[in-house]
């Protein structure tokens, strides 16, 4: 899976989502973070024109296996913000309360997706859901609440030594 059907999947379904209305009224909702030390595009965003509850997509690590066999596979893992504005403290509840059914219902898409083969067209990626870690994410400053979840995505791959890309094969 490639770093910008990544972008492309999650941006979609912010597109789709009756509540993450990603550029409904030329508002955004959905936001990706390739540098997770650099949030200047996050801080304009809350200054800004941003549509809530957001849509934070963080840069993916991963893990390359062999699994002990030929089957290879490279596997993404990734997480996403989900924030809901709120003042009082009362309202923060409601806000995690609405960022945990939007983070879980994204991964219900994604584990529908993945059974249909709809994330990426013409491959097969499976969706692990196994454990997903989810946890509270914060900005006061911002007055901003919400849940950030992890995902694995686990996609087979070819892998060998191709002579194309060495001098002594």
């Amino acid at each position: 899976m490639e770093e910008q059907q990544y972008i492309d999947y999650f941006e979609n379904l912010c597109r789709q989502s009756l509540d993450i209305n990603h550029e409904v009224d030329g508002k955004k909702a959905f936001f990706y973070l390739d540098n997770p030390d650099n949030t200047d595009e996050i801080d304009n965003a809350f200054r800004n024109q941003i549509q809530y509850p957001a849509f934070i997509l963080d840069a993916p690590a991963g893990m390359v296996s062999g699994n002990g066999s030929a089957n290879y596979t490279d596997s993404p893992v990734g997480s996403f913000t989900v924030l809901c504005q709120a003042k009082t403290p009362e309202e923060v509840r409601q806000a995690r309360d609405r960022s945990k059914s939007i983070g879980i219902s994204f991964l219900a898409r994604m584990n529908k997706d993945a059974r249909e083969n709809k994330i990426v067209a013409g491959k097969r990626i499976n969706f692990v859901i196994n454990d997903n870690a989810y946890e509270p994410m914060n900005f006061p400053a911002h007055q901003l609440y919400g849940y950030v979840f992890e995902f694995l995505f686990v996609c087979p791959f070819g892998f060998s030594s191709d002579s194309g890309t060495w001098r002594d094969i």
